[in-house]
């Protein structure tokens, strides 16, 4: 498996590759070995470190984060549930540090803009993916087109307070709604 850093709070730029030891692997990037056979070059010395302080802090009290996100997520979960044609795509055994939704009737593109115009910034895929028009996963996953075709993508951290989850969800609605409004479904 990979990670990336900044995906637990550490510099962007580094990640790590784990994998077993009689794994044969063919290296991306070619020419002298350098200290690794997988990869040519020097390695980041100071990216290494810093990594490997950040994934040290990211487990401190990991379990109580864990919940502490669950929390968040459940409250979440329960309240855009409410909001009329949000889609709740994520269940039950996902990751509690991403929610994902479909709001139905809007392009992702357009609310991920509204939200924008008010300092919130969602996803409506991963960074790593193409320009598909469909999210693959929920088409794998049996969804409608129109949820695979309208996903978001929220993520949460422990450090985020249910007052900012409020204050995202009276910002959501406003947009929602007058979204709505413009296409004359209000």
């Amino acid at each position: 498996f990979t990670c990336s850093a900044h995906k637990f709070f550490g510099l962007k730029g580094v990640g790590c590759l784990v994998k077993k030891a009689k794994l044969a692997l063919v290296p991306l990037i070619h020419g002298g070995k350098s200290q690794t056979i997988y990869r040519s070059g020097t390695p980041a010395v100071p990216l290494i470190v810093s990594m490997a302080k950040a994934l040290r802090l990211a487990l401190e009290h990991h379990q109580e984060k864990y919940e502490t996100v669950q929390h968040l997520n459940h409250f979440l979960r329960e309240e855009l549930s409410k909001i009329d044609g949000v889609v709740i795509n994520s269940d039950e055994h996902c990751s509690p540090y991403i929610l994902n939704i479909s709001v139905l009737g809007i392009k992702p593109e357009t609310m991920i803009h509204a939200l924008e115009e008010e300092d919130i910034y969602l996803s409506s895929k991963t960074a790593c993916s193409k320009n598909e028009v469909a999210s693959p996963t929920l088409e794998a996953m049996g969804k409608p087109k129109e949820v695979t075709t309208t996903s978001l993508r929220i993520s949460l951290s422990w450090m985020t307070t249910k007052e900012e989850l409020q204050q995202f969800l009276k910002i959501f609605k406003k947009c929602h709604d007058a979204l709505n409004f413009r296409k004359g479904k209000y």
